[in-house]
């Protein structure tokens, strides 16, 4: 009886110790946090490349209002344009399937083609400015 006494009172004590848990000193600690912020990201870009998107296929229908020699450099710079929109693409779905802590090795490169998809939009879409 003395013994199950000791164990319980043992049991009491440890409980109540504050564990490296509890002051986020572990690893599993900083992961939910990484993932709300992964999640925070992918949601972001996606409304980045989807609204650019949605430009592209603007200039794409405001093309073809135009002469055949206008419109063949524009469609060239809209085609450039989707190509750099679909490497974004693949990029976010790259991030995507990361896990929660390795996915910002791949967030530079998913900023890197974002970028290069908004320099070829704006480059097609500066021809409508001539």
């Amino acid at each position: 009886m003395k013994r199950i006494l000791i164990m319980a009172s043992l049991l009491f004590v440890i409980a109540g110790l504050p564990s490296s848990r509890a002051h986020g000193e572990t690893r599993e600690t900083g992961a939910p946090e990484t993932l709300q912020q992964k999640e925070q990201y992918e949601k972001s870009m996606e409304e980045r490349l989807g609204t650019l998107g949605q430009r592209l296929d603007e200039l794409r229908a405001r093309a073809r209002a135009r002469t055949d020699e206008a419109r063949k450099e524009l469609d060239r710079n809209i085609k450039e344009a989707e190509k750099k929109k679909e490497a974004a693409a693949r990029k976010l779905e790259e991030l995507r399937k990361a896990s929660a802590e390795r996915w910002e090795k791949f967030r530079g490169d998913t900023n890197k083609a974002a970028e290069e998809f908004e320099k070829a939009y704006e480059k097609a879409r500066q021809h409508f400015k001539e």
